[in-house]
């Protein structure tokens, strides 16, 4: 009651706060309505949008300009607003700005995105995506037509085999098929801003209900998209070079305290299936099983020795089966590295069908 009282107080003090704003002189000139607004909330990160802004120029050449770009400032305390305002009078992109006169929390500032958004498509990305291929991507969104949901996923293609899809430029899951284990791989793209593109008269359906119930978990843009899904579906994109490069936190091995942690990411991922409370909670144990299993692999593989802790976390997350599997692939990892035996550790983790 408490939580819900706090997010009311937010909600209607950021309603009544006064928004500064700045345009470019062809954003103010313009009549047609957009096909895509990109919109990019930021805070004290002046360098990362002036580049982001810099790839979306260029992506701009050769294209019908129909999109607009649309900047949330948080408050910023460097630099961002004076940068922005020199973009908006360099008239290169059809651009709208706000800048909150406080800083109102991530969340508040990317749902102020959503509701500053007028063309056909709204897309939520980061002031730090520099590895999105603007041009593929902007090209590929603005030629979206007759697709039968309202909520689009952008894959790259090479990751269509994880989410449990052809490898096909345009797919089509109803609501049903997407909660399946088939594409559990889909579920934790819906927390990727970068990666989702709503129809825009469909916020309003999830909106209020943003406000209300996601401040504070980071992850209040998923609000938007699951009534959407919900609705109509789900249109997921593949396209090659999605990424012009790949970013580093794909290629990395995850932090073990990602692990123990994620926990707005989980609670909102069963939260905003408001209806669906028993089938959201099985999903994401699978979820969370397959990328605690995998994690812990390379952990291992990688030669780290786990805390009587990280054991427990993972006797708890995964069961007995597979955490003494995982018990198994440590101790022959162990023995390998103290008999100096070359070659590869035989896996012990074959069969992950619990999963």
């Amino acid at each position: 009651m408490l939580l819900l009282s706090l997010n009311g107080i937010l909600e209607f003090f950021y309603e009544i706060m006064p928004i500064i704003a700045c345009e470019s002189e062809k954003h103010q000139c313009r009549s047609a309505p957009y096909k895509l607004s990109i919109c990019i909330p930021t805070w004290n990160r002046a360098d990362l949008l002036e580049k982001q802004l810099d790839n979306i120029a260029s992506a701009q050449q050769g294209h019908c300009h129909d999109f607009e770009v649309v900047v949330i400032d948080n408050a910023s305390s460097d630099n961002t607003w004076e940068r922005i305002k020199n973009e908006a009078k360099s008239n290169r992109l059809f651009l709208k700005s706000l800048r909150n006169p406080v800083n109102v929390g991530i969340d508040l500032n990317f749902l102020r995105a959503f509701e500053h958004a007028t063309g056909e498509w709204t897309w939520i990305i980061g002031d730090d995506d520099h590895q999105i291929n603007m041009d593929t991507s902007i090209s590929t969104i603005c030629g979206l037509n007759d697709l039968p949901a309202a909520l689009t996923i952008l894959l790259d293609m090479s990751e269509t085999d994880w989410a449990g899809l052809e490898k096909k430029q345009v797919s089509y899951l109803n609501f049903d098929q997407f909660m399946s284990p088939k594409h559990d791989g889909l579920g934790s793209h819906l927390h990727q801003v970068s990666k989702v593109v709503c129809r825009t008269h469909h916020v309003t359906t999830g909106l209020k209900r943003a406000y209300s119930r996601a401040i504070g978990n980071l992850h209040a843009h998923s609000y938007i998209y699951a009534p959407i899904l919900q609705d109509t579906g789900l249109n997921i994109i593949a396209m090659d070079g999605f990424f012009s490069e790949w970013p580093a936190w794909y290629l990395s091995v995850p932090r073990w305290n990602l692990l123990h942690g994620h926990i707005g990411a989980w609670r909102s991922s069963v939260d905003m299936f408001s209806s669906l409370q028993s089938e959201a909670r099985e999903r994401e144990r699978r979820i969370r099983g397959k990328d605690i299993l995998g994690f812990m692999t390379q952990l291992i593989d990688n030669g780290q020795q786990l805390t009587s802790s990280d054991w427990q976390f993972a006797k708890e997350q995964l069961g007995n089966k597979a955490y003494y599997k995982l018990r198994l692939k440590q101790v022959l990892r162990t023995f390998k590295e103290t008999t100096n035996q070359s070659g590869q550790t035989e896996s012990a983790l074959a069969d992950e069908s619990g999963y």
